[in-house]
């Protein structure tokens, strides 16, 4: 009677393990197998998941950061496991499957975007910052106040800047540390809104000189006469221009029609000045520039050479996404860095 008592036992307890969930048990490997997530290819923002990986039913934060001028574009964050599924919000529970995270950024205020430059630090080859501007703006995006700083931060100077209801410039004042007036500039303008006057003065109101300009049909400036505070012409320049209204060259004259030098301006097939040269009154090559562009038209290099073709420094530039520059280089003819400058913009909000 006991071997049956057992016997039936035993045949119970192998059913019952039978039917136990193993590993392999579709009930169950969901809650045991990692699954990752991934970011897909983004333009103008990145995105960060934590955890990056895990099993069904982990939440995932997301750290959503867009680039500068862009926002997150309502409704394109979404993660996919075979179907797009939009998340709402920055988090999402992972499903039982690899997941692709993807998303679009959008500009700021619409299609338009503008930067302003906010900030210039200046640096020696050494990396010691030898210097730094900060710049400021009005509501119309008007800068209003650029202030120069030395190495320690110690105020060595600003310019104050005003403007008429056209938005042009008509004044430059020149403070020194302790905020007293050194200089200033008045603009006037024409009927066109070209500048035809630009007059200097010193701390005491004292007119110091001044230039008038003229231009032609095209509203390209053709010259600038030089006078000095007593109204008597010191040199006068000459421009030229090719039919895309480049200017080609800049004539140097002194007050008695006498050459003393010219620029002449060459452009690549974008209209961007590719050469500059420079000459003396009597037509010798004393020195000439050659710049280097990118597909976007942002110039990359910007290169110094003698009239023996000897180069003797060049700038490097670069930019950012926004074709924003971010860092110039200076080096001299031996490739060595002397100096750097880095560039900080900003979003203004139209």
């Amino acid at each position: 009677m006991i071997k049956k008592i057992l016997f039936v036992l035993s045949i119970i307890l192998l059913i019952f393990a039978c039917e136990l969930p193993t590993d392999n048990d579709p009930l169950t490997s969901e809650t045991s197998i990692t699954f990752t997530v991934s970011i897909g290819s983004l333009a103008n923002g990145t995105i960060t998941a934590s955890p990056d990986s895990g099993t069904s039913g982990t939440d995932i934060d997301l750290t959503i950061t867009p680039g500068t001028g862009y926002q997150l574009k309502s409704g394109t964050l979404k993660y996919n496991d075979g179907t797009d599924h939009t998340i709402a919000g920055t988090s999402f529970i992972l499903p039982a499957s690899d997941v692709i995270i993807s998303a679009e950024f959008e500009a700021l205020h619409g299609d338009t975007v503008v930067f302003r430059m906010s900030e210039c630090l200046v640096y020696d080859e050494t990396d010691i910052l030898t210097g730094h501007y900060i710049y400021e703006y009005d509501s119309n995006n008007n800068k209003t106040k650029l202030s120069v700083y030395d190495g320690s931060d110690v105020l060595a100077g600003y310019y104050t800047y005003e403007y008429d209801s056209n938005n042009n410039i008509t004044k430059v004042s020149n403070f020194n540390s302790s905020a007293v007036l050194t200089s200033y500039s008045v603009y006037e303008y024409n009927s066109t809104t070209n500048i035809s006057k630009l007059s200097r003065y010193d701390e005491y109101d004292v007119l110091s000189n001044y230039y008038i300009y003229e231009y032609d049909s095209n509203n390209n400036m053709t010259k600038a006469s030089y006078y000095n505070g007593s109204d008597v012409l010191i040199f006068y320049q000459n421009y030229e221009y090719d039919s895309n209204n480049n200017n080609i060259k800049v004539s140097y004259y002194d007050a008695y029609d006498v050459l003393t030098g010219y620029y002449i301006y060459e452009y690549n097939s974008n209209n961007n000045m590719s050469k500059h040269s420079f000459y003396d009154g009597s037509g010798v090559l004393s020195n000439y520039y050659i710049y280097e562009y990118d597909s976007d038209n942002n110039m990359i290099k910007h290169s110094f050479y003698n009239a023996a073709d000897i180069l003797t420094g060049y700038y490097i530039y670069e930019h950012d996404s926004n074709n924003n520059m971010i860092r110039l280089s200076a080096y001299n003819e031996s490739d060595v860095l002397t100096s750097y400058y880095i560039y900080n913009w900003e979003v203004f909000s139209l």
